[in-house]
């Protein structure tokens, strides 16, 4: 057979895409999705391996079972790591869904959380989706990153309804490595993890009105659908519907009347972008696509003959209008996905396109019958550089542009546009001496002064070329014609001067010969430019209409010196005189878009300043107005240009230089602010390509330090606020201007060395800064906003000033600056200006670095003590460690800076983490910054650090028990939430590095074995206990987390568990003498360690128990300290969960064997080791039991425990244990157990004074033995009253009366106490009280539980229980076990089967001898109280045949098993074990012998009841006496005779002639009993009531009579005097006369009958007249319930009648009829007790109670 072989490398990791399911031993079961690494190959096509997430399983294959995937694999060999080769976002979606998939079955199955299951099986499904679209391998790349977003989306909704750890996520979407990162990193994606999360919850979108942007919308037109008939133009924008106006050029496409565009080549690549869109366009709550076809052709559209119509008239023919509202706020996030904008055609000829779209808008509906366009659509945001960058392949090079109406909102530098967009809005004209108003066409071209046609400006929108002439569309007879048509004329700048508009009008004929006759009648005309240079105004224009004069020749002449707007005209007259067709009007609409034209005056005077000098200071003043702000950011360029050139040429001139500076402020002012922050691309542009003044910088430095030195005055504030606001670019210029500044411009200008110029410039920058700082100085209330401004800026300057300054003086400026700040003012400017310090290049300049940061330190550290601005500071300190983070990346970390930074800062940021309160974000951040910091210390680090402590031993101490507490209390209370996995692991990192560190101080510093003080032993167990934390904290308990994150942890971080357990077994190793100290308070940290389930760890601190036992033992001759410890703990952190089977194995073998290496204390050792196994056991099992929700098992175990700690004599874990009995019986209604739990710890108390040790939460009011023993009674003795057991509560209350009585002589207690004996002694007698039923249950099988198996129980029923309703009960407990339906003793094979079989099956108490009640008349109801309890012995029986014959009697044995428990009944449980059992059978002649002296007995008890109450019912009496008499009921003694009495069975048994005796001797005395038996009933027959028995008893006299003659024959002659009962004696010599029943005077005859029928009904119910299957029918309630309700019908309907009687009966009558009915009823319920269920007796209960 060919042999098993490795694995090749290219098959070492699979997928199962099969189910493997054979059971067989070597075989590897496998699931669908199973991911297997592969470990050896057979030739005949099997695989041997294991699946990943069970390595421990390993198996055999088919190897056609499996799909092959490329892996990495690490360390090849026995302990191979295989990683599979695949996308980051492919591999995550794989493990993500193969997670959920668990999860999800277990929330199915388990759970049944059908809610949860479907939406994670919806996302799983959504992931699958998209991890086909990912492996599809063709998408691009825009497409690629919107599914990595939606995969992540996913992932973090699935991962949120787990309740899984938190994705952390780099800016890439991929899954953080905590190693490549800082730990402020980490905690930095959290918070973004947690946005994006709740982003993703909420299904939040980015509003696109947040900030200043640009918006671009991409449309594509997918088709286009309509019967138009001709060619035809779409033109598509879109519309705002607040304004009423176009937003964006129309895209205009050309569509033939094929059905298809005309330029066949942009089939299916009909797309534009919307490009330039601002804030302001996106406002409105209605944005609307609006699309408008207009048909180029006939006048009519259903006109065929061609020949002689009219081509080319452009016609409007519909509109199809679609809102976009919710795709522009970011609400639809399909991008894909396919509008169909419906179509609405024209209906009405004089119909506008304009009015149709207002209508369409306010549509619900429209009937378009399949006709309209497909679209896609798109929202982007950002510059057009970025988002081309990022949608390559939407945003291709043949992509269309339609850019917004008007200027962008960012208008860069260089940028030549020169448009102006034309509406024709609307005109009215008359129709003259026609019939019809005319067909009007408007025709606009561009002309210059001399009325020549300029060519090719006029364009009708992107995606069509431009033309000389436009021509609108023509409205059929139509008086007012409403285009509402936008065109864009693009001109060169150097054309607008001289150009102009110009309209002409023309009718237009549907006939073609028609149409070639009319020519143009009346034009209007406006120029482009006005008269004061600006451009034509953003407005709406009604034009001068002029007829045309068609005679008189084409030039400009005639109409370019008359005025063009109505505006513009004074009078009619005027119009008249110039050929105006006043009738007439016509309107249009422009908007101008130019980067160099203007229509601000005040602008166009100050950019041509040099045209008027004069005016320059006014027009500096005029150029700050608020109005004028929009064109001066617009023309910004333009504009600084001219301030500059205004100080180049006024330079002698300090007050043109303090307006320009004024001037220059005002504008970078607002490209500061917030409003125009969208133009600082357009300034930075500005500087770097086209600024030019080189020697304007000294001239803004002196006016910037005049403006500072004089801030105390109101003038100059508010330049000054703007100044600071500004000082970003006001530096920038100042060093740009210096930078242009060559040498060769330097001497020719100053004449002098350059060296000197720069020392001036240096000196100059270093008089400003000094003046800004005493400006920081100055204390004025109308200051402060320019103060804040210059902190809040300052740090602006830095990079720009470092190009100019020296680094170390700009260092010490700064430090300056700050020092010279009034201490508690402006401090969270302080601390924000300090963190873009910390920003600035200058903080990474090592020599600057060491400058600054003792300052930064100093005002952090005041801040932070002072709990000021916290978040600022924590942003602060962030930024500072992240800097060194980095610069230690790139090994640029400045020497010492760490030392600075914790001598200056560790100790305050541990007091910020003790103070910081609890649960916000807040404290999650500087608990973050404190691991940062303590991260990026080395070793050396801290060493350095120790050893600047080490002089002052005292300050080394605190700093080591500050640090103990801190990490201590961080991981008792996780600041993070239990999500962010990542983040703890990451602080547990640290905090088991800080430990190693902590553990070498400890050694070096604090272990003299000289001397051991308080202080080093409290330090040492600081550490211990810190340590003990860390390694049991719930983060690192990796056994409780899924395979697939437990091999994760263990990949990142490994077991760090074990990384501390070895630390702390080295270090008690190196206590040395010092050990004995820490025993015991460390024993139970050590036992903490020693549970946690990893095995190297439990191997390397179990050992440490035996130190101290040995240490102890060497010190005092045992190591009971050792073991209280120990024992105290265990039982805790058992309960508590910790610990396990192999625990206790281990625990046992290793102390085992190190217990039998010494020979000091090898026998103490071994026992202790003995008892610690043993009381594992118990608390493993307690522990399991409790899982469970069955009590009594609960209930066993604790029985158990707490007899374990009464042997080893553990009293408080014993009386602990008691009260956790006696919960767990309260919570089950088990009061008389509760009881007796309870009076377990009451006998160990004394009636003293003696103050008690350990105080109860159940009594804390109780402080002496007396005091808690007293409580405890009367809690005992409550329950016993409501667990009914009177007798033992008066037990009880007889030594408290007592107690009260001789001791404490208070009365008032003893009067309480004694009417509480009083209640017990009344309710014995009178109240009603069951006798429990007992039931023997046998528990076979090893399927129990250990304290249960293949052992025998006797359990004591609840109230009313029987048989019937004990088993299920039972079973429910254990479902699976099978009933037994044997009661003897099962075969081995049962006891040794893996199942549960229960054997269940009713017992008879034994009730032991009570000479107290020998010879004395006892009420039944106290002597039925000691029948039923405190009793340990029990017995059933099974009959047994034996022999041959007829004879039943004579071969009928009883198999007889007396039972013994544990304990009698009742106890502190309803069930004991049975110790001893026993078996043995009782021949028929002693069971006949028993069953003679039984009815003796009872015959005794009868006649008793009868003679202490003569009103008693007679029936039970009857039917015995019956049964007895009469020989055709049981056949009588004749069966005696014939089965024992006859020679045969007197030759055969001769050994047994003294029983044959016996029975003679007791069927002889049954005579005189039955005498006085039948005398007794005689009496009661007697009375009224009874006179229905008179027929019986004169039967059973007669047949008396004869068996009296025939056993007096027989057997001789007995008297009751011959060792009779005494009391049946003195019943047949002084026989009391029955006393009449008093019937009540208010009981009429028919209620009386009534009552009687009752009795009688349940007294045959009672005396057994009725069998046991009749008594199962539907009739045994019939009776009961006929009677009942008769006579409480009568009692209701008679009861005004009682009111009304004159007599009252009297009481002593009401209290026999009382009396007689309750004994009746209470027969009754004693019956039905036996044959049914508890719910029927409370049922006749309480109709007795009521009727009676």
């Amino acid at each position: 057979m060919a042999p098993w072989t490795k694995s090749p490398l290219t098959e070492k990791y699979g997928i199962a895409i099969y189910t493997f399911n054979n059971d067989g031993g070597h075989y590897l079961k496998l699931a669908v999705g199973d991911c297997v690494h592969i470990l050896e190959k057979h030739p005949s096509g099997w695989y041997r391996g294991y699946v990943t997430s069970q390595k421990s399983v390993k198996g055999i294959f088919p190897a056609s079972y499996i799909h092959l995937k490329n892996a990495h694999v690490r360390d090849e060999g026995p302990h191979e790591i295989v990683q599979p080769v695949e996308n980051a976002t492919v591999h995550e979606i794989t493990t993500v869904v193969r997670e959920w998939g668990q999860l999800c079955k277990r929330k199915y199955v388990d759970e049944r959380d059908q809610s949860v299951f479907n939406n994670v099986r919806d996302l799983i499904n959504q992931l699958v989706d998209l991890h086909k679209q990912i492996l599809s391998g063709t998408l691009p790349v825009d497409e690629l990153r919107d599914i990595y977003q939606s995969v992540t989306e996913t992932i973090d909704v699935g991962n949120l309804q787990f309740k899984l750890d938190l994705v952390v996520r780099d800016d890439n979407g991929n899954v953080l490595d905590p190693d490549r990162v800082s730990s402020i990193t980490v905690f930095r994606k959290h918070e973004a993890a947690l946005a994006r999360i709740h982003k993703a919850k909420t299904h939040d979108q980015p509003s696109p009105h947040t900030s200043i942007e640009q918006y671009h919308f991409v449309l594509t037109v997918k088709n286009f659908v309509c019967n138009v008939g001709a060619d035809s133009e779409i033109l598509m924008t879109l519309h705002d519907s607040n304004s009423n106006k176009s937003i964006c050029e129309n895209y205009v496409v050309d569509w033939a009347n094929t059905g298809l565009p005309k330029q066949l080549e942009l089939l299916n690549n009909l797309r534009v972008l919307y490009t330039d869109l601002g804030v302001k366009d996106l406002e409105s709550k209605r944005i609307y696509l609006v699309c408008q076809i207009v048909r180029v052709g006939h006048m009519h559209g259903k006109e065929t003959e061609s020949n002689k119509l009219t081509h080319g008239i452009r016609r409007p023919f519909g509109v199809a209008v679609m809102d976009l509202s919710d795709i522009i706020a970011g609400k639809s996030d399909e991008d894909d996905k396919q509008y169909f904008i419906p179509f609405q055609p024209i209906t009405n000829e004089g119909e506008s396109l304009e009015s149709l779209v207002r209508k369409a808008m306010a549509a619900k509906e429209i009937n378009h019958k399949g006709q309209g366009l497909w679209v896609t659509m798109k929202m982007l945001q950002g510059d057009f550089v970025s988002v081309s960058k990022e949608n390559p392949f939407l945003l291709d090079k043949n992509i269309i542009k339609a850019p917004r109406l008007g200027c962008p909102d960012i208008t860069m530098p260089g940028e030549s546009r020169n448009d102006i967009y034309v509406t024709i809005v609307q005109g009215e004209f008359d129709k003259g001496s026609k019939t019809s108003y005319k067909n009007m066409e408007v025709t606009m071209t561009v002309c210059d002064k001399s009325g020549k046609e300029m060519p090719n400006l006029i364009s009708m929108g992107a995606g069509c070329g431009k033309t000389t002439s436009y021509h609108t569309v023509v409205y059929y007879q139509v008086r007012s014609p409403q285009w509402y048509e936008t065109v864009k004329i693009s001109i060169p700048f150097a054309n607008m001067q001289s150009a102009h508009l110009k309209f002409t009008f023309k009718h237009r004929s549907s006939v073609d010969s028609k149409d070639k006759s009319e020519k143009c009648f009346a034009m209007s005309y406006i120029p482009l430019m006005c008269e004061n240079g600006t451009v034509i105004a953003d407005t709406l224009h009604e034009l001068i209409i002029y007829k045309m004069d068609h005679k008189r020749p084409d030039n400009t002449s005639y109409y370019l010196s008359s005025p063009f707007e109505k505006q513009d005209i004074d009078g009619r007259a005027t119009l008249q005189g110039n050929n105006v067709m006043s009738k007439d009007t016509f309107q249009i609409s422009t908007i101008c878009c130019s980067a160099k034209l203007t229509q601000n005056l005040d602008l166009l005077s100050f950019l041509k300043w040099r045209e008027a000098p004069e005016k320059l200071q006014n027009n500096l003043h005029v150029l700050m107005k608020e109005e004028n702000k929009d064109e001066v950011i617009k023309f910004l360029q333009d504009t600084l240009d001219a301030l500059f050139n205004i100080l180049k040429d006024q330079q002698d001139s300090i007050l043109m230089d303090n307006l320009v500076f004024d001037n220059l402020c005002f504008i970078l002012d607002l490209v500061s602010g917030r409003q125009y922050s969208h133009f600082r691309p357009v300034l930075d542009s500005y500087l770097k390509c086209d600024f030019w003044a080189t020697l304007v910088h000294k001239q803004l430095l002196v006016a910037l330090q005049y403006y500072i030195d004089n801030a105390h005055t109101d003038a100059v504030q508010e330049s000054l606020y703007r100044a600071m606001n500004s000082l970003e670019y006001l530096f920038k210029f100042i060093v740009r201007s210096r930078g242009l500044v060559s040498p060769e411009m330097l001497r020719s200008s100053r004449g002098s060395a350059i060296v000197d110029d720069d020392e001036a410039f240096e000196l100059l920058m270093t008089s400003v800064f000094a003046s800004l700082t005493r400006m920081m100085t100055l204390a004025t209330t109308p200051l402060l906003r320019v103060q804040a401004a210059a902190l809040k800026f300052l740090p602006s300057i830095i990079p720009e000033v470092m190009q100019v300054f020296d680094h170390r003086k700009l260092s010490n400026v700064l430090i300056d600056f700050f020092n010279k700040i009034p201490e508690g003012s402006f401090t969270k400017h302080k601390i924000m200006t300090l963190v873009s310090i910390v920003h600035s290049p200058l903080f990474l300049q090592p020599d600057c670095q060491s400058i600054l940061l003792p300052m930064i330190l100093e005002h952090l550290k005041l801040a932070v003590n002072n709990l000021d601005e916290m978040n600022e500071c924590a942003q602060l300190f962030s930024e500072m460690l992240q800097t060194f983070w980095n610069q230690e990346q790139e090994h640029s970390l400045v020497a010492d800076v760490l030392i600075v930074v914790m001598k200056r800062f560790l100790r305050p940021l541990m007091k910020s983490v003790i103070k910081l309160e609890r649960g916000g974000p807040l404290i999650r951040k500087w608990v973050a910054l404190f691991f940062e910091l303590l991260s990026q210390m080395k070793t050396d680090d801290y060493e350095r650090y120790i050893k600047m402590l080490q002089p002052d031993r005292v300050n080394l101490v605190d700093f080591l028990m500050e640090i103990f507490m801190v990490m201590q209390d961080l991981i008792d209370r996780c600041v993070y939430p239990p999500d962010w996995f990542v983040m703890i692991m990451v602080q547990n990192r640290v905090i088991m590095k800080m430990l190693i560190q902590f553990a070498s101080t400890l050694v070096s510093e604090f272990l003299d074995h000289t001397k051991f003080a308080n202080t080093e032993y409290q330090l040492w167990s600081n550490f211990f206990h810190l340590a003990v934390t860390f390694i049991t904290q719930g983060p690192l308990m990796l056994e409780v987390f899924s395979a697939a994150k437990r091999l994760k942890i263990i990949q990142s971080y490994h077991d760090m568990r074990r990384a501390i357990g070895f630390e702390i077994r080295s270090l008690w190793c190196k206590l040395g003498i010092h050990k004995i100290r820490f025993v015991p308070d460390l024993v139970g940290d050590i036992l903490e360690i020693s549970l946690v389930p990893e095995v190297e760890l439990r191997k390397a601190t179990i050992p440490i128990f035996f130190d101290m036992m040995r240490e102890e033992f060497q010190k005092h001759g045992h190591f009971k300290d050792f073991e209280t410890k120990l024992i105290s703990d265990l039982d805790i952190l058992v309960e508590d969960g910790k610990g396990d089977d192999d625990y206790k194995q281990l625990f046992h073998s290793v102390l085992s064997d190190l217990c039998k290496s010494d020979l000091t204390m090898w026998k103490e050792g071994l026992c202790f080791v003995d008892r610690a196994k043993r009381l594992l056991d118990r608390l493993l099992d307690y522990r399991n039991i409790n899982l469970d929700d069955n009590r009594d098992n609960r209930m066993s175990c604790t029985l158990h425990l707490l007899n374990f700690y009464k042997e080893i004599k553990r009293e408080e874990m014993y009386i602990r244990y008691l009260y956790k009995l006696c919960d767990l019986h309260l919570d089950s209604d088990n009061y008389t157990e509760a009881a007796y739990t309870l009076l377990l710890h009451a006998k160990r108390l004394e009636w003293s004074e003696t103050s008690i040790v350990e105080t109860f939460d159940k009594y804390p009011e109780a402080k002496t033995q007396r005091q808690l023993k007293e409580s405890l009674y009367y809690d005992i003795i409550e329950y016993f009253n409501k667990g009914k057991m009177w007798e033992e509560g008066l037990v009880l209350c007889e030594e408290l009366a007592e107690l009260y009585k001789t001791k404490m002589f208070d009365y008032g207690q003893l009067s309480l106490i004694l009417s509480k004996q009083a209640e017990f002694y009344k309710n014995i007698i009178q109240a009603m009280r069951p006798a429990p039923a007992y039931f023997k249950v046998g528990y076979y099988g090893q399927g129990f539980p250990t304290f249960l198996r293949n052992k025998v129980f006797i359990y004591r029923g609840k109230e009313y229980e029987r048989l019937f309703e004990f088993v299920p009960r039972l079973q429910n407990q254990y479902p699976k076990a099978q009933l037994l339906k044997i009661i003897t003793q099962p075969d081995e094979e049962t006891l040794l089967s893996p199942g549960q079989y229960l054997q269940i099956c009713c017992v008879n108490p034994i009730q032991g001898e009570n000479k107290d009640f020998e010879g004395k008349l006892i009420n039944e109801n106290i002597t039925n109280y000691y029948q039923f309890n405190r009793v340990q012995k029990f017995e059933f029986s099974r009959k047994v045949k034996k022999g041959v014959g007829d004879s039943d009697f004579g071969n009928l044995w009883l198999e007889k098993t007396v039972l013994v428990s544990s304990y009698p009944f009742p106890g502190i449980l309803r069930w004991f074990e049975v110790v001893t059992t026993e078996t043995f059978n009782v021949s028929p002649l002693e069971t006949a012998i028993g069953t003679v002296e039984d009815t003796h007995k009872k015959l005794v008890r009868l006649v008793q009841q009868n003679k202490m109450d003569a009103n008693i019912s007679i029936h039970p009496l009857s039917m015995l006496l019956n049964g007895i008499i009469d020989a055709a009921v049981n056949g009588g003694i004749s069966n005696y005779e014939k089965a024992f009495f006859n020679e045969t069975y007197l030759k055969e048994n001769s050994q047994n002639s003294h029983l044959i005796d016996k029975l003679q001797d007791l069927i002889a005395r049954q005579i005189p009993i039955l005498e006085v038996a039948l005398k007794v009933h005689e009496q009661a027959v007697l009375r009224e009531s009874e006179s229905s028995l008179r027929p019986l008893h004169e039967k059973m006299e007669t047949h008396l009579a004869e068996m009296k003659t025939s056993v007096e024959e027989k057997y001789g002659k007995r008297t009751l005097e011959e060792g009779f009962p005494v009391l049946l004696v003195s019943v047949r010599q002084d026989m009391p006369s029955p006393k009449p029943t008093h019937i009540d005077p208010d009981m009429t005859p028919r209620r009386t009958n009534t009552l009687q029928k009752l009795k009688s009904s349940t007294d045959s119910l009672g005396n057994g007249s009725l069998s046991k299957s009749s008594w199962m029918t539907k009739s045994r309630e019939s009776i009961f319930r006929r009677t009942s309700r008769e006579f409480a019908a009568l009692d209701l309907k008679e009861e005004k009648e009682d009111k009304k009687k004159a007599s009252t009966p009297t009481k002593d009558n009401r209290q026999t009829i009382a009396l007689t009915q309750e004994v009746s009823v209470y027969k009754l319920l004693l019956t039905i007790t036996t044959y049914t269920s508890l719910g029927t007796v409370l049922k006749y209960k309480l109709l007795f109670e009521l009727h009676i």
